[in-house]
This record gives structure tokens, sequence and C-alpha cells, in this order.
């Protein structure tokens, strides 16, 4: 099992893999070619290593998918306790770690939520080139943010003053994305002035699933990485959001700027979606039949799409074991489990 600091080891054979703990952060890393990006991790609040589970075995959020992708990565979660970074220990470490990274020709940042601050918090001290931040917390800093009202356990058990404490301090360029209708998301991604905003309205939080969903994630992280994202394609998949049952359930239920005119109009199509997708009629199995067999044809040839396919033919027969089979056959192959 390497450690971080065999990166400047130049004679040591790749891959490099393994894992460490500094301080109350669990780190695992996974370099293949020093010649391909390196993508910086943070996990989100939900993900998180826990010492009793062991950890020979845990990956931090999108360890996997960042490898699958062909990527260099170095990931870190919380241990433990929700920490979000805090810890000085863990910024002088960063700080040693940063010279080594040089290696590398391009050094990316990706994360959500928690993960965005991390990314931000760090990205000046780890001089990333790019970075993609998913609906970002920039800091829960009461004079800063004096808005924000989800996080107040942390925002008064932890040290909000010192250190790199604003997850906006940074001058890479990259994108944020967030949905301009929830409010305190807005508010922080409208602190990223150096980053460009791409806006995914009415879902509400946790963006990764919403996009992922949407069958818009892994391209925009991928493009991202190649820094060639089409804000065509986005904001075509962003639109595509119509038939995405959660964007009228949050629009229903979390947004304050729907007027009750709206709210009927959107009710209606919430109800007539649900319908769509429930109901077993002769239309709605022509086109499960369709969806199949396309995505059966597509296997071989762009496996990505054929699994988008086969996930928007479960959602008009969610009971469906060859279905289930398929996606876990295609996701497999894809590394995303």
């Amino acid at each position: 099992m390497h450690r971080l600091k065999d990166i400047s080891n130049k004679d040591i054979p790749l891959p490099l893999y393994g894992s460490e703990i500094i301080d109350d952060v669990f780190c695992r890393f996974c370099i293949s070619d020093f010649s391909a990006p390196l993508v910086v991790t943070f996990s989100h609040m939900g993900h998180k290593a826990q010492k009793a589970d062991g950890l020979d075995s845990y990956k931090p959020w999108a360890f996997d998918f960042v490898k699958s992708c062909g990527f260099n990565s170095i990931s870190f979660s919380c241990l433990g306790a929700t920490n979000w970074y805090r810890s000085a220990k863990l910024e002088d470490e960063l700080k040693l770690l940063s010279p080594l990274l040089d290696r590398f020709e391009v050094k990316l940042g990706y994360g959500g939520s928690m993960g965005g601050f991390g990314i931000g918090a760090f990205a000046k001290v780890l001089k990333l080139d790019r970075v993609l931040l998913i609906n970002p917390i920039s800091t829960l800093n009461a004079d800063i943010a004096p808005w924000e009202t989800r996080f107040s356990k942390w925002r008064n058990e932890l040290d909000w003053s010192h250190g790199s404490f604003d997850g906006t301090d940074f001058e890479s360029t990259g994108y944020v994305v967030y949905d301009p209708l929830y409010d305190l998301d807005r508010k922080h991604a409208f602190r990223y002035k150096n980053l460009t905003h791409l806006k995914v309205p009415g879902v509400g939080h946790s963006m990764p699933l919403h996009l992922k969903e949407m069958g818009a994630l892994k391209k925009l992280f991928i493009d991202f990485a190649n820094n060639q994202l089409d804000l065509h394609w986005f904001y075509k998949k962003v639109r595509n959001r119509k038939l995405y049952p959660r964007y009228y359930k949050w629009m229903l239920e979390h947004c304050k700027r729907t007027t009750p005119s709206r709210r009927k109009v959107i009710s209606r199509h919430y109800n007539a979606l649900n319908g769509y997708l429930g109901k077993s009629s002769s239309e709605t199995d022509k086109l499960f039949g369709a969806l199949r067999k396309a995505a059966i044809k597509l296997e071989s040839t762009d496996l990505t799409l054929a699994l988008d396919l086969m996930m928007q033919a479960k959602k008009i027969r969610t009971k469906s074991p060859f279905i289930d089979k398929k996606i876990i056959e295609y996701k497999r192959k894809l590394g995303q489990t």
C-alpha cells in the first residue's frame, strides 16, 4: 500500500494505490498515468468513512467514478463525525502535498455541497487549474453567509474564522451548478464570481442525484475534465427535466416563487406524468418495447446511451426483472457500481 508522499518518487512503478488518515479525514488515491488529469474530490455530508466499518474497502465519494473515466484520483471524506474539512492538520498536510502534484499536467477539483466547500477551500493550496462545483456550500462563516440556516450545528461547533474557511477564495476557473430557484444554494453560488454558472431550475439540492437521473452527470464531468463542455448540450438536457417527476415534486413542495395559478399547472403536469409512467396501456407498452429494443441494439456501440434508454424504460415499467438486470449489467460495465 502506497502513501501520498510516494507521488514524488519517480522510480516507483504505476499504478500507485493507497489510503491514509489525516487527522479526522480519510484519503484514498489511485495514480495510473501522470500525463492524464488528476481529479481531487471531497465527499458530501452523507458520504463519510467509519473506523468501525473497516477502511480497507471504503471508497470516498466519486473515487471509483473518476477512476472509471480514466483519470487519476485523490479523494477525501470525513472520518467519523461530519467535520467540514476544518482540520488545521489537514490544511498543513495539503500544503506539503501541493508541490508533489506539480508532476500532473492538469489538476482538477470536483465536489458537491460540503464537498464543494472542500474543493473551494483548498483549490488555492492545491493549485487546481479548474473546478466543477455542484450546489456548493461556500462557507458557514456567520458574517459572510448569515442567511445560511441549514447547518447551524457545525457553524456553532467548528471554527469558521481561521485557515481556509471561505470556499470562494481561489482563482481557478470552471463551473458551479445549482438551482437558481432554491434561494440558499443560489446565494452561495453567486459568491463564485470566477466560475461559469450552470443553472438547473426546480430540482433543489442533491444536484448530483438529479443530474444522474436526468442522464447528464457523467458527460458533464467528462467534458469538464477534458475542457470541452458543450453548454448547448447541457441546457438541452436541463430542459428535459420536464420529464423528471422530482422536478414537479420539488416545485410543488419547496419553491417559494410559485404563484397559485402556476401551482395548478405544475400539479396538472405532475399528475399527468405520474399517470403516464404508471399506467399499462398499449401506447406505453409500445414505448416500453421500443426503448428496450433500442437499448439492446446500442449495447455494443454506445453503452451510456443504452443505459439511459433502459432507465427511461424502467420509469414506464418499474417492476421488470429484465430491465433491472440490464441496468445492473450496463452500470457494471461503465464502472458505476
